[in-house]
């Protein structure tokens, strides 16, 4: 008879972000339920080297890559692949930098990546406290934003951001 399995263990893989240079080995791993997900990122960090493991995250590594938090860290199944990327925080600071100092080719990829992570509210609300959203909205109000700098992804990231109801739309 197999021993008792413990419930609040799950087995995954975690992969490194592939916008990481390097090359980091995938690490198999008992991904215990009950144990602060910080610990389990600094463990991870330090597996990789990474210092400041407080700048980094752990996201489903699937169509959502929705950033993995304590509230949806049950969703977490045996098999699960996922992936150790930057925290939301910096992700949301990288991104508002590159809005704001970048050339028109570089923002153009900019607002396209901001309107595939502005699906994940852990994300959404990072840039919204980071005054993100007001910016976007300055920016299309203010008509700084040419077809080719992403004004059509700005339009969508705004309408994906304000769709959390982090802020109310009558504001």
């Amino acid at each position: 008879m197999p021993a008792p399995r413990d419930g609040h263990i799950v087995k995954i893989a975690v992969e490194m972000d592939t916008s990481f240079s390097g090359n980091y080995m995938p690490q198999l791993l008992e991904f215990d339920q009950n144990r602060p997900l910080s610990a389990i990122i600094q463990d991870l960090c330090a597996v990789w080297s990474l210092q400041e493991a407080e700048h980094y995250s752990l996201q489903f590594n699937d169509a959502t890559n929705a950033y993995i938090t304590e509230r949806n860290r049950n969703e977490i199944k045996n098999g699960a692949v996922l992936r150790i990327t930057y925290s939301p925080s910096r992700t949301a600071q990288d991104i508002l930098d590159k809005l704001q100092f970048e050339s028109s080719e570089s923002r153009f990829a900019t607002y396209k990546r901001l309107v595939k992570l502005s699906t994940d509210y852990t994300f959404a609300l990072e840039f919204i406290n980071k005054s993100g959203l007001q910016f976007v909205i300055d920016s299309i109000e203010k008509d700084e934003i040419a077809a080719n700098d992403g004004f059509a992804f700005a339009l969508e990231s705004f309408v994906e951001l304000m769709n959390h109801a982090i802020i109310s739309w009558y504001d």
